[in-house]
C-alpha cells in the first residue's frame, strides 16, 4: 500500500481526463468528476494533496489524488479538466509542471485552520490544515484578472483586509502561499457577502492567506453563501464553523 511521501517532487507532463471517465467510479470509490479539483497518479497515497504548478505560465493549484493513472508516455499526472483550466493548459492537453508532495487530504478542519482532535479520516472534501508540514491549501481556481496586490508584513500573522464581525460560521474560498492570488480571489468572492484575509503561519513558518466569506449567524446563510461561489466556479469552498 503507498506511504505518505514527505519530500516527495518531480518534473514532467501533466495531462488532463474527463470525457468518458466522468461519472465513473476512481480508485478511491468516489464517483469521478470531472469539475473537481483531483488527479490521478501512479503511486502517491489516495487522498493525499499535491501542489501541481504549471511551469510554463507560472499558475499552480492544489489537487487531491483521487484515481490512479496515467500509465502512458511517462507522463506525471492526469489532472481532471477543472484542473487542467485552472492551470491553463486544457487546450493544449499537455503541460510541463513541477509535483509536490503536501500530505494527506484532512476530513474537515476547525475555522483557526487547525484538523479537529482526534485526527479523522479523509474523505473528499479538501480544506486547508495549517498543522499539515508543507502547508496543503484549498484547492486554487483559474486566476481573474491581475490587480495590485498590497504589502503584507511577516510579523503579522493575524493581519486581515476586513474586519468581520463575530459569527458562528464562515465558507472558506481557498487558502494561499501568494497574497497576490488571495487578493484576487478575495476581489471577486465579495459577491458572496462580506470577504476577510486570514494570515496564518505553516508549521513550516510559511504564510498562508485565507480567504473567507462572512461570518454568518447560520449553517444555511452560510450554506447560501457556499452555493453562490460554487456558482462562481469556486467548487470546492466549504463551511467551517468558529
Amino acid at each position: 500500500m503507498p506511504t505518505p511521501e514527505p519530500g516527495y517532487e518531480e518534473v514532467g507532463e501533466a495531462s488532463w481526463y474527463g470525457p468518458g471517465f466522468h461519472g465513473q467510479r476512481a480508485a478511491n470509490a468516489e464517483t469521478y468528476d470531472e469539475n473537481a479539483m483531483t488527479a490521478a497518479h501512479p503511486t502517491l497515497p489516495l487522498n493525499s494533496l499535491v501542489q501541481v504548478t504549471n511551469l510554463a505560465n507560472g499558475r499552480e493549484i492544489i489537487v487531491r489524488i483521487n484515481d490512479r493513472g496515467p500509465y502512458v508516455d511517462e507522463r506525471l499526472i492526469d489532472v481532471s479538466r477543472a484542473g487542467a483550466q485552472a492551470l491553463g493548459f486544457e487546450r493544449e492537453g499537455r503541460a510541463r509542471v513541477h509535483v509536490r508532495y503536501l500530505g494527506p487530504a484532512p476530513r474537515r478542519v476547525n475555522a483557526d485552520g487547525e484538523a479537529p482532535r482526534p485526527a479523522a479520516a479523509p474523505a473528499p472534501r479538501v480544506q486547508a490544515d495549517d498543522a499539515l508540514a508543507g502547508g496543503p491549501m484549498q484547492l486554487t481556481p483559474a486566476r481573474a484578472p491581475a490587480e495590485p496586490a498590497p504589502a503584507w508584513s511577516a510579523a503579522a500573522p493575524q493581519q486581515a483586509a476586513y474586519a468581520a464581525p463575530h459569527g458562528a460560521y464562515v465558507v472558506q474560498v481557498g487558502a494561499f502561499s501568494d497574497p497576490g492570488n488571495a487578493q484576487r480571489v478575495r476581489a471577486s468572492a465579495e459577491a458572496a457577502g462580506p470577504v476577510e484575509i486570514d494570515v496564518r503561519r505553516t508549521a513550516a513558518g510559511a504564510e498562508l492567506f485565507r480567504v473567507r466569506v462572512g461570518p454568518f449567524a447560520s449553517a444555511a446563510e452560510a450554506d447560501a453563501a457556499r452555493r453562490t461561489l460554487a456558482g462562481m466556479g469556486y467548487a470546492e469552498a466549504v463551511v467551517a464553523q468558529r
